[in-house]
Formats: C-alpha cells, sequence, structure tokens
C-alpha cells in the first residue's frame, strides 16, 4: 500500500513540474537485463523517468534501468523511440531517436523549454550519435562531417547536387539520412 501511494505522489508531483497531462500511450520497454515489458507509459518530458503501467502493475523506471522504449504518440500521429544513453560523468539520461542508423540523431527535451508547445524545434537539444559518442549537432561540420566525408564519395556528391550547407542544423539532418541510406544500400548489396 505504501509503495502505491508513493507512486501516486511520484506522479502528481511529476506532473504538476512539467505542466503536461499524463498521457499514457500503449508502448514497450526494454530492460538493461534484456526483459521486455509492454503497457502503457507515461513519459514526462525533461525527466529521465518513465512510468509503466502492465496488467499487474505500476512502476517508475529511471533511464538507468532501461536500454529502450517505444511507444506511438496518437497525438502527434508518430512513432516514437527512445535510448538510454550514459554520460561522460556515468548519468544515464533518456534521449529520442530522430534518425537511426550508423550515425543516429538523438534529441532532449531542454529542461526549460516551453512546455506549452514540446514539439517545437527549440524546446529540444539535437546530437549525432557515433560509436556510443554523442556530439552536439551544432559541432557537426567540424567533427561528424569529416569522417562522413572520408568514408564515401558520394556524400560529396549529394551535397553539391542538393546545394547544402555545413551549418544548418536542416543540412546536417539530410546529410546524416543520405550517409545512412547509402550504407544501408552497400550492406544489402554486399549481402546479394
Amino acid at each position: 500500500m505504501k509503495t502505491l501511494l508513493a507512486l501516486i505522489q511520484t506522479f502528481v508531483v511529476v506532473s504538476s513540474l512539467t505542466g503536461q497531462p499524463m498521457e499514457w500511450q500503449r508502448g514497450v520497454v526494454v530492460l538493461i537485463d534484456e526483459r521486455v515489458l509492454t503497457g502503457s507509459i507515461y513519459n514526462p518530458k525533461g525527466f529521465d523517468l518513465i512510468f509503466l503501467q502492465t496488467k499487474e502493475d505500476r512502476i517508475a523506471l529511471s533511464a538507468g534501468k532501461v536500454r529502450l522504449f517505444r511507444y506511438y504518440d496518437s497525438i502527434a500521429n508518430i512513432n516514437r523511440k527512445f535510448v538510454s544513453v550514459k554520460s561522460e560523468k556515468g548519468n544515464c539520461h533518456f534521449y529520442e531517436v530522430i534518425i537511426n542508423g550508423e550515425v543516429s540523431v538523438l534529441r532532449e527535451f531542454k529542461r526549460f523549454a516551453n512546455r506549452s508547445h514540446p514539439d517545437e524545434i527549440d524546446s529540444y537539444n539535437y546530437y549525432t550519435y557515433v560509436n556510443q559518442t554523442l556530439e552536439p549537432i551544432i559541432n557537426f561540420k567540424n567533427k561528424v562531417l569529416p569522417k562522413l566525408l572520408e568514408d564515401r564519395g558520394e556524400i560529396q556528391e549529394f551535397i553539391r547536387r542538393e546545394r547544402l550547407d555545413h551549418y544548418g542544423m536542416k543540412s546536417a539532418l539530410l546529410i546524416i539520412a543520405e550517409f545512412n541510406r547509402i550504407k544501408q544500400s552497400y550492406l544489402h548489396a554486399r549481402s546479394n
């Protein structure tokens, strides 16, 4: 009974701190130990914590206990996937996967973002994620792009053909998506 009361208190506190309604979405959680749990997920934006309601239980899970979770966001009409990434300081944080591939793009809700418009681009910090390393997307031109250009000549051609700059986030997202597409088609061709 005490556990249930503590969980209800946590729900109320998190909901009031975020200023967000408690929206439960059907989804799947994969724990660090590879166990898979299904149920309704409440993901309060800006917190490294999710709540899972199964047929048997209601539990709170920190980012350190979760490998990934995904759900269908019926309000935004999109499938969302989040991964837990350990920072250099050893803390785990949830990041939403925007582009998945050899070079991924992740985003993290800003702590002091406008909570009344949580899906606006300015409400997030964006990162590239390569070889288990997070890099702010603002460093794309200097830290990530040179590695992409080393690997495949097609990327340079794509940048020229599409007249992309190396500074804007939109260009970075397009370049990363094309790089992953080329890598995937190359791997597919090799397997045939």
